[in-house]
């Protein structure tokens, strides 16, 4: 198989609808699977869940964001792995592209793909500064990994609702693997408010972690990919 979905969610079952409803079209011929993992839903969306083809992990009460993610990844059979919202959807296709980039780029070991939420104008990749030298990096909002690398890191690491994205991209950087825009990739963010959804706008202990390293080795990665980097358009 090549590419493993998963996505991880909690009493949205109109948003989860649609996100998944995305999602063949844009494998676009690649073979995959669709893995969910609920949270203890009770809005009605674990019956709906139960009656379609997907992997469905049922964790019976909420245990996080980065729980729930690390479940489905650990759970999946693909040579590649994609972490969607259960509120956005997948545009044209961007997971076969995912999948073709990373055939293409043995060096590069996730793609993030670019996105924006609904309203905003703006479709882009993050970029963030890590370590001591204060180093611009990617990193993936919604991305497709190895899944032996991310294996290899422990994915989204320990952290209960946020930072794991950017646990997984910066634990890939440091393996000495690129995390490259994905050229032609879309994701359209509903961005939902509701109890689910806790803005944290400062992790302390993960700062801590990521703002005191040595990143030295990154500084000649970055002048390299500001050179080959294709541009977004």
């Amino acid at each position: 198989m090549k590419l493993s979905v998963v996505v991880a969610t909690l009493n949205r079952m109109k948003w989860i609808k649609q996100c998944l409803a995305s999602i063949p079209p844009s494998c676009d011929g690649v073979s995959y699977e669709i893995i969910v993992v609920d949270g203890g839903s009770t809005d009605g969306t674990l019956e709906y869940l139960r009656g379609l083809p997907i992997v469905l992990i049922e964790q019976g009460e909420r245990l996080g964001a980065v729980k729930a993610f690390n479940d489905g990844f650990w759970a999946a059979e693909g040579d590649y792995v994609a972490a969607l919202n259960d509120d956005c959807v997948v545009v044209g296709p961007t997971l076969r592209l995912a999948c073709e980039y990373l055939d293409e780029h043995e060096r590069c070991g996730q793609v993030a793909i670019p996105w924006h939420d609904i309203g905003d104008r703006d479709i882009q990749v993050q970029y963030v500064t890590i370590g001591r030298q204060q180093v611009k990096v990617a990193y993936a909002n919604f991305g497709v990994t190895r899944r032996w690398l991310g294996d290899a890191v422990g994915w989204w690491g320990n952290w209960y609702h946020y930072s794991g994205d950017c646990e997984l991209s910066f634990n890939i950087l440091m393996r000495g693997y690129t995390v490259d825009a994905l050229p032609g990739g879309q994701i359209d963010h509903f961005r939902v408010q509701d109890a689910i959804r806790q803005i944290c706008y400062y992790n302390g202990p993960f700062m801590q972690k990521w703002m005191t390293i040595d990143v030295s080795h990154l500084i000649d990665h970055k002048e390299r990919k500001s050179i080959e980097q294709p541009v977004l358009v």
